[in-house]
């Protein structure tokens, strides 16, 4: 059908980018958006981050690489990258080295919940 998918929160506000869930910054401390969002699942999420940290480990790789490099094995076109620091930008670009495989991937969505939508009302 030629339509590209586009997620607005590849990484999870940052929760699938590091092996913890918290975070010291200042989006933690005020994207309520984000809060709103991931805190009705945080239990299902952190079970996937620790899925994602684990098989950043097995290909030697950073988790936000396995979180795009997931995303593009679905058939996303172009998640949008809120990158801050040139760092983010290598991690995101080093998921086109990546290739998860089918199994991998299942790994991954096995435990995903939709999430409501906040936010972009």
């Amino acid at each position: 059908m030629n339509v590209a998918l586009t997620p607005y929160s590849p990484l999870a506000s940052g929760r699938c980018a590091r092996p913890g869930w918290e975070a010291d910054t200042m989006r933690s401390k005020t994207d309520n958006t984000a809060r709103g969002k991931y805190d009705s699942t945080e239990e299902q999420d952190k079970a996937i981050s620790a899925r994602i940290y684990e098989l950043a480990g097995k290909y030697g790789t950073t988790m936000t690489a396995i979180t795009f490099a997931w995303h593009f094995k679905k058939g996303v076109a172009s998640p949008i990258v809120g990158a801050t620091k040139q760092k983010y930008l290598d991690d995101a670009v080093a998921a086109f080295d990546v290739k998860l495989t089918d199994e991998d991937a299942a790994y991954i969505d096995e435990l995903y919940v939709p999430h409501k939508i906040v936010g972009a009302l």
